[in-house]
């Protein structure tokens, strides 16, 4: 579903099991996953899924980010770290491809970079153009398109 320093596009509806398609990633992949999710509840969701089979972090404030991501970026194996577009605005792109350039980045809600980016959210659209100078692969997921 995922190439290295490729994007691909998962396209399906509501309900359809994509938090299950993506435990199911880390359950049979070796890489790290970083999982940008535009809604808090979503988010929490994702988390629980994941932390059944892979360590997780999910992130509030300030200090967890740093805390977090310190962790995130020293474990091997599968993993996510959970952000929101306001947090991964502020992320090292260019750090993160040198230090895990076998990063996959999982962009839920994806249409709404579109939708939002350059008004309701400036925040998501600075961190996907940070993400598209990286080379990092990545999947976007929308019910929606």
């Amino acid at each position: 579903m995922y190439l290295p320093r490729h994007f691909s596009l998962l396209i399906a509806p509501p309900a359809w099991g994509k938090t299950r398609l993506f435990r199911q990633w880390l359950t049979t992949a070796s890489v790290p996953f970083l999982y940008v999710s535009p809604l808090r509840a979503l988010a929490n969701e994702v988390a629980l899924a994941a932390r059944e089979v892979a360590p997780a972090w999910a992130p509030r404030g300030k200090q967890e980010w740093k805390s977090a991501t310190a962790a995130w970026l020293e474990a091997r194996g599968p993993r996510v770290l959970i952000v929101t577009p306001e947090q991964v605005a502020t992320l090292e792109w260019e750090e993160l491809a040198r230090r895990q350039p076998e990063t996959v980045v999982v962009w839920d809600e994806i249409h709404l970079v579109a939708l939002w980016g350059e008004s309701f959210r400036p925040a998501m659209l600075e961190g996907w153009w940070g993400f598209c100078a990286s080379g990092l692969a990545g999947v976007g997921l929308t019910a929606t398109a």
